[in-house]
């Protein structure tokens, strides 16, 4: 079963609820409360990652090979502007190429092999219906857009961060829970205590059960200004068991005109 899957469970109510259209900080409060700790932490890595904002603001192409296990490494090209929501994502695989193009919550086309006038139910078993073609464009928003995606409305950040390791690293551990309206799950982010670089994630559907994943992040691409981890292998937590690994293979920042 795919990483993204299995992920959906967990997230896809938020990631449909906050919308593509939310990842523009909010605009500041005279009246809100003093940053605390933990904030003020995702602000220093979001310095850290995108010091000039350009996932509000840039056009952004990213090419991730996917591995999983047992299957074949499938290819994605994605062109978004985060700030807008619009999206275009083509996904090669040993089956061909699907393609889907969004603007905001609208669909403008989706295809298989260059075919752009098939029947519901057929783009449907390629996996191009259009609850399925939403949720990958939130899906890779909010992955490829973490540290900066934690700004994000509805977010609750828990004021103070706690000494962790993870993945054998030092980490600061920042939890993070959604309003009800939002979602549901219970997170934790982990930076590295110097440079405030975002290592890696968990998330819980019920903690005490001890379910969800874990999400460890390694490497980093850069251009443009734009520092985002470049690798992300997929664990579940009950049994350790590997779903699989995405690494961005290429990376352009593009200035919007």
């Amino acid at each position: 079963m795919f990483a993204e899957t299995r992920f959906r469970s967990a997230a896809l109510v938020f990631l449909v609820a906050v919308g593509a259209c939310s990842d523009a900080a909010p605009e500041a409060d005279s009246g809100a409360p003093s940053t605390s700790v933990a904030e003020a932490l995702i602000e220093r890595s979001i310095a850290y990652h995108d010091p000039d904002g350009k996932w509000d603001t840039a056009s952004i192409e990213l090419e991730i090979a996917e591995s999983r296990p047992e299957a074949e490494t499938r290819t994605t090209a994605i062109r978004m502007a985060p700030g807008s929501g619009a999206m275009v994502v083509r996904r090669q695989t040993g089956d061909g190429e699907v393609a889907f193009e969004m603007t905001g919550e609208t669909i403008r086309s989706r295809s298989v092999d260059g075919d752009d006038a098939m029947e519901e139910e057929a783009l449907a078993e390629r996996g191009l219906d259009a609850e399925r073609v939403r949720f990958l464009r939130n899906y890779y928003l909010f992955l490829w857009g973490l540290p900066m995606k934690l700004r994000d409305p509805g977010t609750i950040v828990a004021p103070e961060p706690e000494a962790a390791t993870f993945d054998g690293q030092e980490a600061l551990a920042v939890r993070v829970t959604y309003d009800p309206e939002v979602g549901g799950d219970t997170w934790y982010f982990y930076f590295d205590p110097e440079s405030a670089r975002l290592i890696g994630y968990r998330f819980y559907h019920d903690e005490a059960a001890n379910d969800g994943e874990y999400i460890h992040l390694s490497g980093e691409i850069e251009h443009g200004g734009l520092r985002l981890p470049a690798r992300r292998a997929w664990f579940m937590h009950q049994d350790d068991e590997f779903l699989g690994e995405d690494e961005a293979v290429s990376l352009v920042v593009t200035d919007a005109p």
